[in-house]
């Protein structure tokens, strides 16, 4: 095995590790973005139940219940959209990680393709000179 190739196996792991952590970074964005989501549901929900009713048929509405859950929702959801943008940030850095691995792994396939080709043509000049020398 020549030292591009234990080279490109190395570098094809050390790819395979940063593709592992981008799926990982890529769920932790998913998970935030679904909890998110689910809370502009719930509020959604809520107003619709809130326009179908008089107000004053809400027992949550009319014991002041409702308004501290809006203040909660709203608190979560701000919470939300800052790890959001953290998650994100995390995402698009390893992303770059992943990128960098994969150029590595490309730059040695190409490298090995040269030797190769190198060998070749150094096996078919010996059999040229060899040919000539008869």
């Amino acid at each position: 095995m020549s030292d591009y190739a234990k080279l490109e196996e190395l570098t094809q792991m050390i790819l395979d590790a940063e593709l592992a952590e981008l799926r990982a970074r890529a769920e932790e964005v998913a998970k935030i973005r679904a909890k998110r989501e689910e809370l502009v549901r719930a509020r959604a929900e809520r107003a619709d139940r809130l326009s179908d009713a008089p107000p004053e048929d809400d027992l949550a509405f009319s014991t002041g219940q409702d308004a501290l859950w809006h203040i909660w929702l709203n608190r979560e959801t701000q919470q939300l959209g800052t790890e959001l943008a953290q998650a994100a940030t995390r995402q698009e850095q390893q992303r770059l990680r992943a990128k960098r691995a994969f150029g590595r792994v490309e730059a040695l396939g190409r490298l090995r393709a040269q030797e190769a080709t190198e060998r070749k043509l150094k096996s078919m000049r010996k059999v040229t000179d060899q040919i000539s020398s008869l």
